[in-house]
């Protein structure tokens, strides 16, 4: 991008896309200030430039949003520009994206729908739209989408195995349909989703082995890798599941060393913190801490409703881990009244609630939702 506006100094929307790199880069964890004060001297040439323009508005608005925070000021902004350039899905896509920090789910969903009808067809858009009908839990309508897309994509197929579950509720079925999906378009598949579908089938063995090839992180230099994280938590679960005692308590340490590494400079990304800090704590066997470091999570996420929305899911099965019945109840329950990947027909039965599930408040749970 440097280098196509130092060949074309005019070009706008390379300036633009430029503004977008610089700010996002820091948005989850302040790693260079000199590149926020880049954005700044780009948006101050656009504004010389091309004063109200779409494209100024719009190198605004990724200030606004990544660098501040200010979401309520970036969806002006971002909707002054569409009403600008109305058919530009470009536009749009960045409105969804606000609207999602927002909370606004019911207006993301009819934002999705007009770039539908801009690119009839778009099963990106399609899929974008069914993942927020699931968090909403409007189940019969991400169905009747599906179908209306006539598409055997990977990613809509798994989503239809995974709304049929609610009809014949059988986790060893469900899992058998979505590996099978998944050895047909295997490029396609994220790896814990896969892993997902093994531990609802209680196979820990092969949720394991799903890891086993994954390289190991350089750590060896000042830069955190972090996928470290996405491959020794996962592992530090299933060490669990395994009642592997040793294995458990290593990986336990060299996450906890790493998230407080990783998480040192605050910023978004310290919601993390709490979070996967509650589920080592869960995992060995420290009720008490698991339990008020998710709470203060969940309560804290709600300035951020989309950290919110995407992990309450992940603090409900922590307290289940915890042995937390009462709690994980009441989680469960809660986050089927607001936006959340908790699904009726199949996170209760997941094998994270285990050490709770004959307890008398989980139960009861369970009966409200037969």
């Amino acid at each position: 991008l440097e280098e196509a506006v130092a060949l074309d100094p005019n070009f706008t929307r390379a300036w633009v896309d430029l503004v977008q790199y610089l700010t996002h880069a820091n948005y989850f964890f302040e790693h260079d200030p000199e590149l926020t004060t880049r954005a700044e001297e780009i948006i101050e040439r656009l504004r010389v430039m091309a004063p109200g323009s779409a494209e100024y508005l719009e190198a605004q608005s990724f200030y606004v949003y990544y660098v501040l925070k200010d979401y309520d000021r970036a969806s002006e902004l971002i909707s002054a520009a569409h009403a600008l350039r109305p058919s530009d899905t470009d536009i749009l896509a960045i409105k969804t994206w606000i609207q999602r920090r927002q909370g606004d789910y019911e207006g993301r969903i009819e934002t999705i729908r007009q770039i539908q009808e801009l690119t009839p067809g778009d099963l990106a858009a399609t899929g974008r739209l069914v993942i927020d009908l699931m968090m909403l839990h409007r189940y019969e309508e991400a169905a009747a989408d599906i179908e209306q897309a006539g598409s055997d994509s990977y990613e809509l197929a798994s989503w239809d195995s995974l709304l049929q579950l609610r009809e014949h509720g059988d986790l060893a079925r469900w899992s058998a349909e979505f590996i099978a999906l998944a050895d047909k378009s295997p490029e396609d598949v994220r790896r814990d989703d896969m892993m997902m579908a093994l531990l609802a089938a209680r196979d820990f063995a092969a949720a394991e082995a799903l890891y086993a090839d994954m390289p190991e992180p350089d750590m060896s230099g000042e830069i955190i890798d972090t996928a470290m994280v996405e491959k020794k938590l996962p592992l530090m679960l299933i060490y669990w599941f395994l009642d592997d005692e040793d294995r458990l308590k290593e990986a336990a340490a060299e996450l906890q060393r790493l998230f407080d590494r990783l998480y040192s400079g605050g910023g978004v990304g310290e919601l993390g913190y709490t979070a996967q800090s509650s589920l080592v704590a869960a995992v060995l066997g420290d009720r008490e801490k698991a339990t008020r470091l998710v709470e203060p999570y969940t309560r804290a996420s709600r300035k951020d409703r989309t950290a919110r929305a995407l992990f309450l899911h992940e603090s409900c099965r922590t307290l289940g881990i915890a042995g937390a019945a009462e709690e994980a109840a009441d989680c469960i329950r809660r986050s089927l009244e607001e936006p959340s990947f908790v699904m009726p027909f199949l996170d209760p039965f997941l094998p994270h609630y285990d050490p709770v599930r004959e307890h008398p408040a989980f139960a009861e749970l369970l009966a409200e939702l037969d």
